[in-house]
């Protein structure tokens, strides 16, 4: 790697003054992945509520476009709210991402369904989603940025790492209170609105997020720099390094299709294909988010001591490999005991490689545009990979008729990744200014 673009590392005077820096950086992204699980969890309902449809797959199939059009604002936020957090600093900007996101939250939980207000209640949700996506576009970028600057010396995979384990840490909430909510109240109640409990108990978090993100110091990196770069000049930075920002969005490929597969996905790949109950998805979700969170520090430490490329070559190899036959081992004879073992599988490559690499991808950035650069190469690939993983897994399915065709695309994706990371490494010098 350019050996200018180390990040200098900011020293926390104590343990517990760093974990309450991480808690509150990270409480905007246990947000996010909060709403972001439940609208896929709660699919079949959303779409009956606010799409309805001749057929239960063209009205699931709106419900996960409108999901994924959320990830097609992601590069918009990216670009825009990136530059502001590069330009102004990254209290500041993750203060305004926070209050995009949570007006986005509010507005899915509150507008009335189709019945009520016709035509509106789907336009309503997909602003809700798309508030949501631009948002989320420089959210996590400018968490992770945050983090590796704070993390002391040769620890900077651990202490990024934490930005993805904190959405583990909302993904098992959620399955909790989905699943609570799945024993106590009757099916039809939770179509009319029970769905929506969930939703609001996101609401009543926000305040609470607000306060600890106000709280929340700048980097001492960013306040030692003499030069903050304007909007056009952050631009022009990325242009001059495009290389970089697309191999970027092909090293997170992995990641984020391998994610939504086994959180947004599973829930009604569970119910909808391999006909188990609400309550089994829901149980395996907890324990692959318990999964995730675990595995995680360990591959960010990891990469610490052995360096991030063999990891994520490992890991993307181990994927192609396993990815469709696992799937297809599962499907032969659907059970909660398959589906919990093939998931946690793939919640074992997703935690090592998303430990390493989101450290990768924090320094292969131009320092002076670090956020906006590492938050465009993730959205383009959350938009490309991610956000349509639902969508196309459920087209996948229908086209071919085989229960495991989404693992075509997990291998494809980390395809994708495995290619990024021998590029990466091998022409790092070169193309990087």
């Amino acid at each position: 790697m350019n050996s200018s673009l180390k990040l200098a590392p900011t020293k926390p005077t104590t343990t517990v003054s760093t974990f309450g820096a991480v808690l509150r950086v990270t409480s905007g992204n246990f947000l996010e992945q909060f709403d972001f699980f439940l609208f896929g969890f709660y699919a079949t309902s959303i779409s009956k509520v606010f799409f309805p449809a001749d057929s239960e797959f063209a009205s699931l199939m709106l419900t996960f476009a409108v999901f994924g059009a959320g990830f097609l604002m992601r590069p918009l936020g990216a670009i825009f709210l990136g530059a502001y957090i590069d330009k102004v600093g990254r209290r500041k900007g993750l203060i305004v991402t926070l209050s995009i996101m949570a007006s986005g939250t509010i507005l899915i939980a509150c507008v009335p369904g189709y019945a009520t207000i016709g035509i509106l209640a789907p336009f309503l949700v997909l602003l809700g989603r798309l508030l949501q996506g631009f948002s989320a576009g420089a959210e996590l970028g400018g968490v992770s940025v945050y983090l590796a600057e704070m993390a002391t010396p040769g620890r900077k995979g651990f202490f990024t790492s934490w930005q993805s384990a904190s959405q583990q840490v909302s993904i098992v909430l959620a399955a909790v209170l989905g699943y609570s909510i799945t024993q106590i109240m009757p099916a039809q109640d939770i179509l009319a609105w029970g769905w929506r409990i969930p939703f609001f108990i996101g609401c009543g978090i926000v305040p609470i997020i607000f306060i600890l993100r106000r709280s929340l110091q700048e980097t001492d990196e960013f306040k030692a720099r003499r030069h903050h770069p304007s909007t056009r000049e952050v631009y022009a930075t990325i242009l001059n390094n495009w290389m970089t920002v697309l191999a970027g969005m092909f090293l997170v490929a992995m990641t984020t299709a391998t994610f939504y597969m086994i959180t947004v996905y599973t829930p009604t790949f569970g119910r909808s294909v391999l006909k188990l109950s609400a309550s089994d998805s829901l149980l395996v979700t907890f324990f692959v988010g318990i999964s995730n969170f675990l595995w995680l520090p360990v591959g960010g430490a990891l990469s610490d001591r052995i360096g991030r490329r063999p990891i994520l070559i490992a890991i993307t190899v181990l994927a192609i490999c396993t990815g469709y036959p696992s799937l297809t081992w599962l499907c032969a004879e659907p059970s909660f005991e398959r589906m919990l073992l093939v998931l946690l599988w793939f919640s074992f490559f997703f935690g090592m490689y998303n430990g390493a690499m989101v450290a990768a991808l924090a320094e292969i950035m131009p320092v002076n545009v670090r956020v906006a650069g590492f938050s465009l190469s993730f959205s383009l690939a959350t938009a490309v990979f991610g956000g349509f993983t639902p969508v196309v897994s459920t087209y996948l399915i229908n086209l071919t008729g085989d229960k495991a065709a989404p693992g075509y695309w997990l291998s494809f994706a980390a395809i994708c990744s495995l290619g990024a990371t021998l590029f990466l490494y091998r022409r790092a010098t070169v193309f990087l200014k």
